[in-house]
């Protein structure tokens, strides 16, 4: 039988968008996925992933010429005429708003969107400059390949496929903030856009306008949300938004959300005025409050239509707005939905495996099925390439050795031991997995004050997330779903919440995801060792990284993080390494 071509899938050949990841179809598999951030070591960085694609064509054998097809999941835009696609006054009605506050402005955002809607991508960028042929190239719908992704690894053979985030292109190159499919035997059949004044960037300038930053904090704004009362500025918040009520309705300056990549742009807006307004009314934990909630009713709304209106039940969900785990947890909620499942790559990266499949069901008709219970798709680094980062730190750290590693670490975690845990295959995607964690014991509410301000270095308001037992998790977690990834939140049962106080956030849930049969066989048994010494079935697990820093990629770089943190213990495969005392 002959084997599929090797495709390498792209999401973004311009570098010119967030979190430039690939990832590498090769003799029937998926057989490499890793974003060029962990290689640059620069948070969230847009460029061309040459060193990715580099690593990937490596590790796998291979040379570029190799390659049958590049797929990339993010086609020319048309970005002006997208926002006339409302009304031809939302434009010139938002701009005003912008000059008479910060007249300098204008320039700086309309400029940068210039080259893009007069230069044809396929002749710029990194492939242009690798000496790859246009005809190896294939763009494909942005939204399609975000559904194609999600439909490919869920359990459903009929159901809706959504796509929502910010905004971008179909293969025509009209932007629209996302896009509805009916998913059906080997076919994803459009049914309708999601508008452009819909645009997920509302939240993005709702986080700069709170001072955090763009494309990377927005789920600080969602923890803020949890702290603070929804109903306190619900009202004011409700003209600033727009809206669905059996359709949308835009609000008047939508546009200013799309300001969100320029923060001075946005304050200047007549949205960022407001916003400006209300945070010296209110606190900043209300506003959230009111933000997410009215975001979260619209977008029940809007599901609640769709699963009436076709008659289907099941839904399979990818974009940024989908990295919001209450969000999911809600529209899971929902009496409607018979079954949802959150692709757990929710933000772009996501279109790299889209790309490739959607290619595949071009040329070869038919669906792959390819679940995602194990996410270690990237870099594994050697025993000797592990034996050298030791060698190079021989006087700072000291070497530990044990007969069965897994049962070693668990027993460092049940006597309290903040570890890092440095297995295997990369992790692919921004959050933590099985395989580049940091793992402490959920019964020490300290432990969360120590792994946030003292590890990481961040807000120590932000929740800790748990990878949990799914056989057990019952006894502790409301209604709790079997989901292998961090994409939704549990309320807890009654008087349980004590057993586990480092990882109850401030509106009593906690955000699980669960280790079953099916993940990484020696994090599992980790999860099990550790249940078998303290009756807890879950640890606190976060990414194996300081904040606003990608999660490390080398044996030298998580040696580097336990000696500048206050890490205990660094678990590298079947070696562990601890500070000189």
């Amino acid at each position: 039988m002959k084997s599929s071509p090797t495709i390498l899938g792209i999401s973004d050949i311009t570098g010119n968008h967030n979190l430039s990841t690939i990832a590498l179809w090769h003799q029937d598999h998926l057989a490499y996925a890793l974003s060029e951030e962990r290689i640059s070591r620069v948070k969230n960085d847009h460029r061309f992933p040459q060193q990715a694609i580099q690593q990937a064509l490596h590790e796998c054998g291979i040379e570029l010429q190799d390659v049958d097809i590049f797929a990339c999941g993010y086609p020319q835009p048309h970005y002006y005429r997208a926002l006339f696609s409302n009304s031809c006054r939302d434009l010139p009605r938002s701009l005003w708003g912008t000059v008479k506050t910060d007249p300098w402005q204008l320039a700086r955002t309309l400029a940068p969107n210039l080259r893009k809607a007069l230069v044809d991508v396929r002749k710029v960028g990194g492939l242009q400059q690798l000496g790859i042929d246009a005809s190896r190239l294939r763009m494909i719908d942005h939204h399609r390949a975000h559904v194609a992704a999600a439909w490919s690894a869920s359990p459903f053979d009929r159901c809706l496929g959504v796509s929502y985030g910010g905004f971008a292109p179909h293969a025509n190159g009209k932007n629209c903030a996302g896009a509805v499919y009916i998913c059906e035997g080997d076919r994803l059949t459009e049914l309708q856009d999601i508008p452009m004044p819909a645009t997920g960037c509302f939240l993005s300038a709702l986080t700069v306008a709170l001072g955090y930053r763009y494309m990377q904090d927005e789920g600080k704004v969602a923890s803020l949300a949890a702290c603070g009362n929804s109903q306190i500025c619900f009202d004011e918040m409700d003209a600033l938004m727009t809206h669905f009520r059996d359709q949308w309705q835009a609000a008047p300056f939508w546009i200013d959300f799309l300001y969100a990549p320029r923060p001075q742009v946005v304050q200047a807006s007549t949205t960022g005025q407001a916003f400006k307004k209300l945070l010296s009314l209110y606190t900043p934990q209300d506003v959230a409050a009111a933000a997410l909630r009215h975001w979260q009713e619209n977008l029940l709304a809007f599901f609640r239509h769709l699963m009436k209106s076709t008659g289907i039940y099941t839904v399979v969900c990818a974009g940024g707005i989908f990295a919001q785990c209450r969000i999911n947890s809600a529209l899971r909620a929902l009496p409607e939905t018979e079954g949802l499942y959150i692709h757990p790559i929710p933000g772009d990266a996501s279109t790299t495996l889209g790309a490739i499949f959607e290619t595949l069901a071009e040329l070869e008709g038919r669906r792959l099925q390819i679940p995602l219970s194990d996410l270690g798709l990237g870099h594994s680094p050697s025993r000797e390439e592990i034996d050298m980062a030791i060698q190079a730190e021989r006087k700072t750290v000291d070497v530990i050795q044990a007969d069965d590693m897994v049962s070693f670490a668990a027993t460092q975690l049940a006597q309290g031991r903040i570890i890092g845990w440095f297995h295997g295959r990369d992790d692919f995607g921004p959050q933590a997995s099985a395989h580049r964690c940091i793992l402490a014991d959920p019964r020490h509410v300290e432990h969360a004050v120590r792994i946030n301000s003292e590890i990481k270095k961040r807000e120590t308001f932000l929740p800790l997330a748990v990878s949990c037992l799914p056989e057990k998790a019952n006894k502790y977690l409301i209604d709790f779903h079997a989901c292998p990834t961090m994409s939704y939140t549990y309320k807890l049962k009654p008087d349980v919440g004590k057993q586990i106080p480092a990882v109850v956030s401030f509106d009593g849930q906690v955000c699980a995801a669960a280790v079953t049969e099916n993940c990484y066989s020696p994090f599992r048994q980790l999860l099990q060792r550790f249940y078998k010494q303290t009756g807890i079935p879950m640890v606190i697990n976060s990414s194996l990284n300081r904040h606003r820093e990608p999660i490390v990629h080398t044996p030298a770089q998580a040696i580097d993080l336990l000696k500048s943190t206050s890490l205990d213990l660094l678990i590298l495969n079947d070696i562990a390494v601890r500070k000189k005392k």
